[in-house]
């Protein structure tokens, strides 16, 4: 995410971005709808939006059994990537929050670059 003079700019469009209306903990561009999180929040801010009861019912009532639903909706998100400006299959990937790494599988399947895996802050067992 780029910023011009405190102001975060969309990689998708280059228009501005906002704290989201509808998703805690993302930042929103008002003109393409592209997401990303919101790299100013704490650690202790982190935690109470992505601890374990997030995973578990919380957002999600079982995260893992819910592996290949939420996979259907990462291709969505892959081929939404693909479609981005110098993005293709050299383009480095770095996930941050990988959680249980439904996504670095697929990722791994459509980037050619090496992945690099980080454990997550709340220690899901995949991770």
């Amino acid at each position: 995410m780029e910023t011009n003079n405190d102001r975060q700019i969309c990689i998708a469009c280059n228009d501005s971005l906002s704290v989201s209306d509808r998703y805690v903990g993302l930042l929103a561009c008002k003109s393409c709808g592209f997401l990303t999180a919101d790299m100013t929040l704490s650690n202790i801010e982190l935690e109470e939006l992505y601890g374990q009861s997030y995973f578990h019912n919380g957002e999600y009532s079982d995260y893992k059994s819910e592996k290949v639903a939420l996979q259907l909706n990462f291709k969505k998100r892959i081929r939404d990537l693909l479609s981005l400006p110098n993005v293709c299959e050299n383009t480095k990937i770095f996930e941050i929050g990988c959680a249980y790494g439904f996504f670095l599988e697929l990722l791994k399947e459509n980037f050619v670059e090496e992945l690099i895996l980080r454990r997550s802050l709340f220690n899901t067992p995949e991770t």
